[in-house]
């Protein structure tokens, strides 16, 4: 812990989403994490399927997310995990994060009531797989011919940063904005989150 915060650059940690129905149409998604509590080490991540979560709470469905490293250098108070009483997948300790409510159309296609507004939207790097260390991250991703699937009218750029840039959740929404790209890499919205949701 620093000044700044709780310093989490290149951590490595894994993640856990199960869904399960939630009455009529609806679908509720928990979300467990390894951050906090280990760096999910390979031994025992390894060992996690979707099939071993099913079973282990009864969902219908599980993701297997990561491992992931962290791109940002600090989380400040309002991100730094409280203290909970961990639970085990094969023996890796994992503490629930979050539960995302969706509809059932949203659980089966992964899209939101989306409608393309052109304004200005900039995210930026959050976490990323381990296929891409914190080092290079910027050059591979800054090639030319790096995204084949980037999205009409977007454009990805690197760049190394003069000040320091502050992500913050607006309490409004309720929630950070994010996107992953085809890599699986994390980006967060930065700016007004609250406008940009319309509210």
């Amino acid at each position: 812990m620093t000044a700044k915060g709780l310093r989490v650059k290149g951590q490595r940690y894994g993640e856990i989403r199960a869904a399960r129905a939630n009455g009529f149409a609806k679908v509720s998604v928990s979300v467990f994490s390894t951050f906090g509590l280990n760096e999910c080490p390979h031994h025992q991540w390894a060992t996690i399927t979707e099939a071993t979560v099913i079973k282990q709470l009864g969902s219908r469905n599980a993701v297997i997310n990561g491992p992931r490293l962290w791109m940002v250098d600090y989380f400040g108070p309002s991100m730094i995990p409280e203290t909970e009483t961990p639970v085990a997948f094969n023996g890796l300790e994992m503490r629930s994060i979050a539960t995302i409510n969706l509809s059932l159309m949203q659980a089966m296609t992964l899209r939101g009531n989306y409608t393309a507004r052109p304004m200005p939207r900039m995210s930026i790097s959050q976490k990323h797989l381990p296929l891409l260390n914190v080092d290079n991250v910027q050059e591979i991703l800054g090639g030319a011919n790096a995204f084949k699937e980037i999205p009409k009218g977007w454009k990805f750029e690197t760049r190394l940063l003069q000040n320091d840039v502050v992500v913050k959740t607006d309490a409004s929404v309720g929630h950070f904005l994010g996107l992953q790209d085809e890599f699986d890499n994390t980006y967060v919205l930065v700016g007004d989150v609250a406008s940009f949701a319309g509210l």
